[in-house]
């Protein structure tokens, strides 16, 4: 979403604690308001996003393993509903390494 003065803001989180997800905010910026409009669950320590070109898609990653027999991170991809800014689960894939802290999308979706 965007028109004027309107935007969505994206905000990923550490889920240690009262933490939950992926928190979706409407920003205004004439008025520089944040208004919450929902949280996306099921993603643990999705402390990073990028948003693919276009702005359909939204790329978080797992933050999380580290240790001989725990779970390695991954990359989580979801589709963006345009008018409510809500996201939809769509694939993950492991990181292949222990507590990723970055992901990036290129201009052509890779």
């Amino acid at each position: 979403m965007s028109n004027s003065s309107s935007y969505f803001l994206y905000i990923g989180t550490y889920t240690k604690g009262t933490s939950e997800g992926i928190y979706v905010y409407r920003f205004d910026t004439s008025t520089g308001s944040l208004e919450h409009l929902c949280t996306t669950t099921g993603v643990e320590n999705p402390s990073f996003l990028a948003i693919g070109p276009g702005g359909r898609n939204l790329y978080s990653v797992g933050e999380v393993g580290g240790g001989p027999g725990e779970p390695t991170g991954a990359v989580h991809s979801f589709s963006i509903d345009q008018a409510t800014g809500e996201l939809a689960f769509l694939n993950h894939q492991p990181s292949r390494g222990a507590g990723p802290c970055h992901v990036s999308v290129d201009q052509t979706g890779r």
